[in-house]
């Protein structure tokens, strides 16, 4: 039986075409998740503005971008393939992937995407009102606590996915109370970038 990196989790997807595409795809979610602490951590050191950290910004973003969209798909895939088969303990294997895990960094890679957006240099986007500004943060806000209720009422809170859930709901509360500033304030721009990618940094460390 395959089995995944580094945590020996069961891969069960019909055939060794399926496995390996699987397996394919968890890679490519767990490179970039070791290049992102690296990147952040050199752009959190040398100056600030400077080439250097231009460029290992950019690596970060790159990096998350690739590890939110990976995880949301490897998370889809767990949760509706081979989900039984997937979700057994097998002698020799660690514990399987369980769904409050699932649902948990489904959350977190869509509250990343959304961060990112809103966060990383330079602003790409037309300005937008308080109002339009605050809703995607308050469609998560309360898609984290239906998923909270979910998981408390139906499923098994003590896998530790409530913390990651918790956390993002809180950084989408500070995001609700600091919206956008407008393009001309330059200094606004500059606490949003550094406590969001701040966030984003903690959360890949």
């Amino acid at each position: 039986m395959e089995s995944t990196f580094l945590l020996h989790k069961p891969v069960i997807y019909g055939s060794a075409v399926g496995n390996a595409l699987f397996l394919i795809l968890l890679l490519l979610h767990i490179i970039p998740a070791g290049i992102a602490p690296i990147a952040a951590i050199m752009a959190f050191t040398v100056r600030k503005g400077s080439l250097w950290h231009q460029r290992s910004g950019r690596y970060f973003t790159g990096a998350m971008i690739i590890v939110a969209l990976t995880g949301i798909v490897l998370d889809i895939v767990r949760l509706c393939f081979f989900v039984e088969e997937n979700h057994t303990k097998y002698a020799g294997y660690t514990m399987p992937s369980t769904y409050p895990a699932r649902l948990g960094f489904m959350f977190v890679g869509v509250c990343i995407l959304y961060l990112l957006r809103e966060v990383t240099p330079p602003r790409v986007f037309r300005r937008q009102s308080r109002a339009q500004t605050t809703v995607v943060p308050r469609l998560l806000i309360m898609t984290g606590l239906a998923l909270t209720a979910i998981i408390t009422l139906r499923l098994n809170p003590w896998t530790g996915a409530l913390w990651m859930i918790w956390t993002f709901i809180l950084i989408m509360i500070v995001m609700v109370r600091t919206p956008s500033p407008a393009w001309n304030h330059r200094e606004a721009e500059v606490v949003r970038h550094r406590a969001g990618t701040s966030y984003l940094a903690a959360f890949s460390w």
